[in-house]
């Protein structure tokens, strides 16, 4: 059973792993995080502990209301997964544990109970503070002990919420509670309890949630949820700002549109590159606004130029062009069928796109070279006399020509009459009339010294 855990300073990864070793541990959840996971690996099961929050966004509703959609059970405890359960258990998410509840009855509305100064990943995001909902949880059983006054508790409560989270610590409070002239045997008395007992309410409810986890994950299924899920524009931003663009396993950091946009923007090509994409998205819209609907066969075509344009000549060199390119079959299925609205454009469009072409050409500082060549080839027909190139006078057998064509320029599509059609010439003739000049042309390239 798939079962993916994120975790960070709540809870060791040692400890978590004695205690259910079955799951996936995942670090901090982050934005996106728990949208990516479900899109990729399909979980059954995904628990929530830890999260970032104050250097990246932090996990937002939507996408635990996109997992539980998707039938899989969301549990939430201990501190960035106590926070969002007592948000959406009334859609589903499971919450665990004390922290959880104290939200959820509205007695606790801050966000900063639980955060705490923490390391990176390679020290396994370990504490440098103590949360507030462990201080809390802490001085109220030192206090049911007897160990302290409900005054001792309440005023070092009070200096502890004053304090920014990353400065809390138990020893903060000792000199704090010192400062405030509270009775030295209580806060002495304090310090043995604390470091005797080693009071932690993140810890503790992080393991109660990996518990549950333990011992219903192969016989609880997710709860029944009655909320229509909405991929309205947010869910849209989200989806396309996070989703991944590569195929990393859950552990590691995963590459985001969002990284290869900014990476782009500095590049010297970004700007050329991000053109041709908004062209894909106004195409893609194009063929939604016309409900073009590319048939099956149009597709299997599509493929065929598409391996064609590329040498891939078998299905293994296919296979392998498409994993170095890391490209899943549904984004294949994404190009091919934009291909065929493409070719749909230009078959309706084809002289209003022709008119267009000279300035595409200069907006790529291609117009000239264009222009000479298109000269040279008149020059070519000129000089010998003739209006269009025949076989002999270029030289050059059928069977030659169209290896030529396909080694130097590309595969031929179907037959050559299919390919000049596709094309977009009128004739085979006059496609051939073409290539013989591009031949003519090339030979005598070859031929100078």
């Amino acid at each position: 059973m798939s079962v993916y855990i994120f975790l960070g300073p709540s809870l060791p990864l040692d400890r978590a792993r004695h205690e259910f070793d079955a799951a996936v541990y995942l670090p901090p959840v982050r934005r996106g995080d728990v949208y990516r996971l479900v899109a990729a690996e399909r979980p059954r099961v995904i628990g929530i502990v830890d999260g970032l929050f104050d250097t990246v966004p932090a996990v937002v509703h939507k996408e635990i209301l996109f997992a539980i959609s998707r039938g899989v059970r969301v549990l939430g405890a201990a501190s960035m997964g106590a926070l969002r359960a007592a948000e959406l258990w009334e859609f589903g998410m499971e919450g665990v544990g004390r922290v959880f509840e104290k939200y959820r009855s509205g007695e606790w509305e801050a966000d900063d109970e639980v955060a705490v100064l923490h390391g990176p990943a390679e020290v396994g995001f370990r504490a440098a503070s103590v949360a507030l909902a462990t201080i809390r949880f802490g001085l109220a059983e030192a206090r049911d002990r007897g160990i302290v006054s409900a005054r001792t508790a309440d005023v070092l409560v009070s200096a502890a919420r004053e304090q920014f989270y990353p400065n809390r610590s138990w020893q903060f409070l000792y000199e704090a509670g010192a400062r405030a002239g509270l009775p030295p045997v209580e806060l002495t008395a304090l310090r043995a309890f604390v470091d005797a007992e080693q009071p932690d309410a993140k810890r503790d409810d992080a393991l109660a949630l990996l518990r549950r986890v333990r011992y219903t994950h192969t016989t609880d299924g997710p709860p029944p949820h009655d909320f229509d899920f909405e991929e309205n524009i947010f869910w849209e931003r989200l989806t396309a700002e996070t989703g991944s663009v590569t195929t990393a396993r859950p552990e590691e950091q995963a590459v985001t549109n969002s990284d290869v946009l900014r990476h782009l923007w500095v590049q010297r090509d970004g700007q050329d590159r991000l053109r041709g994409t908004a062209l894909l998205h106004l195409l893609d819209h194009y063929a939604a606004t016309l409900h073009l609907r590319p048939s099956d066969q149009d597709i299997k075509a599509a493929l065929a130029r598409f391996r064609r344009r590329r040498g891939l000549l078998s299905a293994e060199q296919t296979r392998q062009w498409l994993t170095t390119n890391d490209i899943t079959e549904d984004q294949l299925l994404t190009l091919l069928r934009l291909e065929v609205v493409l070719d749909v454009v230009l078959a309706r469009n084809d002289q209003a796109i022709g008119t267009l072409l000279p300035l595409e050409l200069k907006r790529r500082g291609e117009f000239g070279g264009t222009v000479r060549a298109v000269e040279r080839k008149a020059r070519v027909l000129r000089d010998r006399g003739v209006r269009n190139l025949s076989l002999e006078d270029a030289g050059v057998g059928f069977t030659e020509l169209m290896d030529w064509y396909q080694s130097d320029r590309e595969s031929l599509n179907g037959t050559v009459k299919e390919h000049a059609e596709a094309l977009g010439f009128e004739s085979p003739r006059e496609f051939l009339s073409e290539v013989l000049l591009e031949y003519a042309i090339a030979e005598t390239g070859r031929e100078r010294p």
